[in-house]
């Protein structure tokens, strides 16, 4: 389905979408969404499985994700619109995006690729969990975005010229 609402007003229960361990949900078309017919706390996607995004559009997600599997965006953009907390792995391909507005937390997993990683809020990277950033780019896209790292380090690794001179204190 191009979109899916999540929330009965009528009921007053939450939706919850589960994509278990190896399952694949296939994100496609542009109107594709993850929608709040009502904002109700319990509101949910759980990744155990593989999202993947593969066309051009947009993918947005106004519910909370966790992502604990996969997720394959080698094309297009996912957004995601509401605070999550991650221990999976973000593939992004060179012509992918992944978007975080509000607040994220990557405690544990990867986020890799040649793609671009835009952080529209707060980005927080859990000590001790093995948290890997290997982008294209990360974009921080507002005057508000920022990264905290709880342990006050930044490794960079890199081969090749510095990419220190990238890491500025300005906004897109």
């Amino acid at each position: 389905p191009n979109t899916i609402a999540f929330g009965s007003a009528v009921t007053g229960l939450p939706g919850v979408m589960n994509v278990l361990a190896g399952a694949t949900y296939t994100m496609t078309g542009g109107a594709s969404g993850f929608t709040v017919d009502a904002a109700i706390a319990g509101n949910a996607v759980n990744v155990a499985g593989t999202l993947v995004k593969n066309d051009a559009s947009v993918s947005s997600f106004a519910v909370p994700v966790m992502m604990n599997g996969t997720a394959n965006i080698s094309n297009g953009t996912v957004q995601l619109l509401q605070p999550g907390t991650h221990a999976g792995l973000f593939q992004i391909g060179a012509a992918g995006q992944l978007q975080l507005s509000m607040a994220h937390v990557l405690a544990g997993g990867r986020t890799r690729g040649t793609g671009t990683l835009r952080v529209m809020d707060t980005l927080d990277v859990l000590v001790g969990t093995g948290v890997t950033l290997e982008v294209g780019s990360v974009l921080f896209a507002s005057a508000a975005s920022r990264l905290n790292l709880t342990d006050n380090d930044l490794l960079v690794n890199y081969t090749g010229t510095s990419p220190v001179g990238a890491l500025v204190s300005s906004y897109v």
